[in-house]
């Protein structure tokens, strides 16, 4: 029957999910673990992410479930990467090669496992190894070379090319440009009053950059090995959500350190001074009242916070061996002793 300039895939699934329904289910986990990682406090949301994602892929990939083996091979490699970053790993070479190399075995397994179940009950995956075991290489290359060239017709479509030149193009330019992106950070507004306020004062400002959890021991040592006397951490959604893993490595490192929000200074910063989170939730929820209202946004005035908090944690500056001022007590919001 003709089909015009469609080129027909035939195929059938009598059990288990399709590879539409297991891309949508993996896809979906993988989103699902970064929003719980990102809005559950840690280490809860790192865990429940972690969790999703390992269930996850035993229900797409086991035998007496998903059946669907080369759904979890493509997904766990994006899993064990989103795992490793949030739990503060440094992906290196060495990392992704041992990562490949646990995806292996799992897979010699599970295709094993399913080999010595009867010939009716296996899956594609166990028909796949029994095909190697009776062909050699050559059973190995047919199915791996069918399988490839199926994969390679989606880049007939012209929208998949673009978007895939469009993101190795996008990783290219960052790999190429990091020094340069850097140097543009620094002349991110925030950061400008602080060097000229800096210079004014003839002290020397060392300005380190921080984009995963792995690298804070790292900031943590070059400020050590600068003989740094102090340490001013900028607030961020990243530090924050890692105050608790921040605070001990300052203490360690004997580095006094003032922070933006008084549950950093309770984890181990010497001090806060900053606006709280209440308040600013409180301004947002006020702004999402009047645009629910039927106001246009940009009737809506920028609003800035009215009220700052100063939090001084007296045990981490016994810890450091350093004695705050009475007059700093005095104006203190909040004492932690």
């Amino acid at each position: 029957m003709p089909c015009g300039r469609l080129s027909p895939t035939i195929g059938i699934r009598l059990a288990g999910l399709g590879n539409p329904g297991s891309a949508q289910l993996c896809a979906s986990a993988l989103l699902f673990a970064a929003l719980l990682a990102w809005r559950v406090a840690p280490p809860g949301g790192r865990r429940a992410a972690v969790a999703l994602l390992t269930l996850t892929v035993v229900v797409v990939g086991a035998p007496f479930f998903g059946q669907d083996f080369g759904g979890a091979i493509s997904a766990a490699p994006a899993y064990l990467l989103l795992g490793l970053l949030l739990y503060g790993r440094r992906i290196t070479v060495k990392s992704v090669a041992l990562l490949a190399a646990v995806l292996v075995g799992a897979g010699l397994i599970v295709g094993f496992i399913d080999l010595t179940r009867p010939t009716d009950k296996q899956t594609h995956v166990g028909r796949f190894f029994q095909k190697v075991a009776d062909e050699g290489v050559s059973g190995f290359t047919t199915v791996v070379g069918r399988k490839l060239s199926l994969m390679l017709q989606t880049f007939h479509n012209t929208s998949w090319v673009l978007l895939v030149l469009g993101i190795v193009g996008s990783l290219a330019y960052l790999a190429w440009r990091t020094d340069r992106l850097r140097v543009l950070a620094v002349a991110v507004p925030v950061l400008q009053p602080m060097l000229d306020r800096a210079r004014a004062l003839g002290v020397a400002l060392q300005n380190i950059e921080v984009s995963a959890p792995a690298d804070l021991p790292g900031a943590v040592a070059s400020f050590r090995a600068g003989d740094v006397q102090g340490v001013n951490v900028l607030s961020s959604v990243l530090l924050f959500n890692f105050h608790k893993e921040l605070g001990p490595l300052l203490l360690a490192g004997k580095l006094p350190a003032i922070c933006e929000w008084k549950e950093m200074a309770a984890s181990g910063c010497l001090a806060s001074y900053g606006t709280t989170l209440r308040e600013l939730f409180a301004m947002q929820a006020a702004l999402i009242d009047k645009m629910l209202k039927g106001v246009p946004p940009g009737d809506t005035p920028a609003q800035q916070p009215t009220r700052f908090e100063l939090v001084v944690n007296l045990k981490t500056a016994a810890a450091l061996g350093l004695t705050v001022p009475p007059s700093i007590l005095a104006r203190a919001d909040e004492v932690i002793e």
